[in-house]
């Protein structure tokens, strides 16, 4: 059952937030989405960086605030929603907690899980068009890393400054990821596939690495791979995916992925058992 196109007040449970971008309406922007009544929502356009202290979330974290569906000549994506009103703060399921895999998987439990990408992505071409999930990967069989472009184009930042002028936003600090990072793995309809990383997790660490390698990037980048290698081999990893809006209805295959999970090997709780 689709969830109503204004929901007051809306509780979600954070999951996803990706690595920031430049918007040609909005300026500096963040996708993020969450759990809402046991279903996925996407919410955009949020300007994370100009939110104050007491409404920038965490990953696994619920707030509080008032939905409203993007109309479907902007998004024709099943679960995106545009924010309305101030963001609200509430209950984190922080690492430091007892348990706190097993808390999250209650949660995330509540949506369905993946396991053949080939048929979420025939379902995802269907109304009404689903672009958000949680994918298995029967194996992971690399972390790739590639070179990309190492600044905001000048139509971006041109973007920006107009987006600064009329709404008065922060200057750009903002720094572009100078690389690409992937995984390469199979699912079960036995396709190799390498899908994009998007989270803002893979670009903090790479920045914390290359501080801590004294601006060496290709330390900083074995660092990047270590980690991402060692997620890879938790038994119970999964992927958060979702679609560009772009790409939804043009690319053969349209999703990304834009967050990582790992829960330790001994939770027993309904889906970590399916896996």
């Amino acid at each position: 059952m689709a969830l109503p196109d204004y929901i007051p007040d809306a509780k979600v449970f954070m999951l996803i937030k990706t690595y920031p971008n430049l918007s040609k309406k909005y300026g500096e922007l963040v996708c993020t989405a969450g759990i809402c009544q046991g279903q996925f929502v996407r919410i955009y356009p949020i300007k994370f960086r100009d939110l104050d202290e007491y409404s920038q979330f965490k990953k696994y974290q619920w707030i509080s605030v008032t939905l409203e569906k993007r109309p479907a000549s902007k998004d024709v994506r099943l679960e995106s929603y545009s924010p309305r009103g101030d963001i609200k703060l509430l209950e984190a399921i922080d690492s430091g907690q007892a348990n706190f895999w097993q808390k999250r998987m209650r949660i995330i439990d509540t949506v369905p899980l993946y396991r053949n990408l080939q048929k979420l992505i025939g379902e995802a071409k269907q109304k009404p068009y689903p672009s958000l999930a949680i994918l298995k990967p029967t194996k992971i069989l690399d972390f790739v890393i590639e070179p990309t472009e190492r600044d905001w184009s000048e139509e971006q930042k041109a973007y920006f400054n107009q987006a600064d002028l009329f709404m008065q936003i922060k200057p750009l600090t903002l720094k572009k990821l100078p690389y690409k990072y992937s995984y390469r793995f199979l699912t079960e309809d036995e396709k190799e596939r390498t899908l994009m990383i998007e989270d803002w997790e893979v670009g903090a660490l790479f920045w914390k690495c290359l501080k801590l390698c004294n601006g060496d990037e290709n330390a900083a980048n074995r660092k990047v791979r270590e980690k991402y290698l060692a997620i890879a081999k938790k038994p119970n990893v999964f992927f958060f995916i979702g679609t560009v809006l772009g790409n939804h209805m043009k690319s053969p295959n349209p999703f990304i992925i834009i967050g990582v999970g790992a829960p330790d090997t001994d939770i027993n709780v309904q889906q970590m058992e399916l896996f």
